[in-house]
């Protein structure tokens, strides 16, 4: 939704010129270049007949978005489709693929039914009769209907929100979203428009993301150095307590060759998404293109497994700020980080997860009291076992204390050369310790931000010196260790 101030009087037409790419019934399209204030809108209007060729439809399309996308212009893409967005079917997959990264597809209400669109044709005419006659009763009839009309759209929307749930994995997040849509309450892009850097307001978006990427690449190390010098011997020495307790395994960990099959197992396991990293290449793309990469990915793979480097390409993520909802809006420590990844990265590392958790268990690495990131081992079973265990002290008349503690950004002050000596002493040593190395370090970050004129802003690389990549699938497990 573009809003235009109310001062503005003026507006610049221009035409689109598209001749070239209609095709009767397959491709019919015409555009209009539109400038208001700083806003320049490019509004195209589509046409595809029931019996069009879809494929040539897709193709043409695509064309006409190449050509006319820039950063700094807004389309709106209107017309009919002749697509049921409401089937999911590969035509609908086809066509969000096409249009994911620049475009927000609006969809019917998905509780409109066919018989609800038509009472709603017949309220319209009904109303049009009612307003073009004297008689009372056709009133009172329009009203009597609409209120019928309205009871069943209520009822409508009740059935799809209950299957919404029941059919849901996650019902307690498909509810807090249920809620939000009803109250149009869901979260928006972030617009940052002005910051305090150095005590002093910015407004440059560009230095504003630079701003972003230091203050969150610094969090960890200012961390660090406030911690207090140590001469315990475990400071500097991370196994001086595991020698006693465990002994190393025999047979050390190897990341044994993966397969197509494999490959295609965990690329379908993943969420259908459209968000992605820096490579602009979503969970979507990907699926599509499955039977296809095959392949060429599962190569790639195993020559991972086989050097025991982790591609450079794959270290890359990008970052955005989402504000915590407290404070102001212009301090930086009132944003957290929200990390993509690229989705490659994720379909290796889990394969590489899945090897190196077997290996954990087999040889009883994470002890039983170990719970979070651990398949069956939830926080909610924690919970359990916690409450469990004090309500049976109670029981036996024991005195019961708690001792809680709150690890300030963890996960960020995880200290490498510390974790790797861990590994090599639990037996992951060799190509796959130096894998798990090449994977840890080299990495680097971006941020990107939005402004107030949807104008997207991207900081430069930089490097993470400390902690286990934030959103990765291996990071929690190796958090673990």
């Amino acid at each position: 939704m573009f809003h235009i101030p109310n001062h503005i009087h003026w507006a610049v037409f221009g035409s689109v010129y598209l001749s070239k790419y209609v095709k009767e019934k397959d491709f019919e399209v015409c555009g209009l270049n539109l400038r208001v204030a700083s806003i320049n809108l490019l509004i195209i209007c589509l046409y595809r007949s029931p019996t069009g060729d879809y494929t040539y439809f897709l193709n043409q399309l695509e064309l006409v978005l190449n050509k006319l996308y820039k950063v700094s212009t807004n389309i709106i893409l209107c017309g009919d489709f002749n697509i049921n967005f409401l089937e999911s079917t590969s035509r609908i997959t086809l066509l969000e693929s096409l249009l994911a990264y620049n475009f927000e597809i609006i969809k019917p209400n998905p509780w409109i039914t066919t018989g609800i669109k038509i009472s709603c044709a017949n309220k319209r005419k009904l109303f049009l009769t009612y307003r073009c006659s004297n008689d009372s009763g056709y009133k009172s009839y329009y009203k009597e209907y609409c209120k019928v009309l309205s009871s069943i759209i209520t009822a409508a929307k009740k059935k799809y929100y209950d299957e919404q749930i029941l059919n849901s994995n996650n019902k307690t997040k498909t509810t807090w979203n249920i809620v939000k849509s009803v109250t149009n309450n869901s979260r928006n892009p972030n617009k940052i428009v002005s910051m305090n850097i150095d005590n002093h307001p910015g407004s440059n978006p560009v230095t504003i993301a630079n701003a972003f990427n230091t203050y969150f690449t610094s969090v960890a190390s200012k961390l660090i150095k406030k911690l207090p010098m140590s001469n315990h011997p475990a400071s500097k020495d991370p196994l001086i307590n595991l020698n006693p307790n465990f002994k190393t395994p025999a047979s050390p960990l190897i990341f044994k060759y993966t397969t197509t099959h494999e490959v295609n197992s965990i690329i379908h396991s993943l969420k259908t998404k459209d968000s992605y990293g820096y490579d602009e290449i979503s969970s979507r793309i990907i699926k599509i293109s499955a039977p296809f990469i095959l392949s060429p990915l599962t190569h790639i793979f195993n020559k991972i497994f086989s050097t025991g480097i982790f591609p450079e390409r794959l270290k890359l993520s990008e970052v955005k700020p989402l504000f915590k909802k407290n404070g102001s809006t212009t301090e930086f420590s009132n944003y957290r980080p929200i990390s993509l990844l690229i989705t490659f990265s994720k379909i290796i590392e889990k394969i590489m997860y899945k090897r190196l958790y077997n290996y954990l268990l087999k040889h009883d690495i994470l002890v039983k009291e170990q719970f979070g990131f651990r398949e069956g081992l939830s926080t909610d079973t924690a919970t359990y076992a916690f409450l469990n265990s004090v309500l049976f002290s109670l029981d036996k008349r024991h005195l019961v204390g708690g001792l809680f503690c709150d690890l300030q950004k963890a996960f960020d002050c995880v200290n490498h050369r510390k974790l790797l000596e861990k590994l090599k002493f639990y037996g992951i040593s060799g190509t796959a310790n130096q894998l798990i190395k090449s994977y840890l370090t080299n990495r680097l970050q971006r941020v990107t931000i939005n402004d107030n004129k949807h104008i997207k802003a991207t900081s430069a690389w930089v490097s993470i010196e400390h902690g286990d990549p934030q959103g990765s699938v291996l990071g929690p497990l190796l958090f673990l260790i």
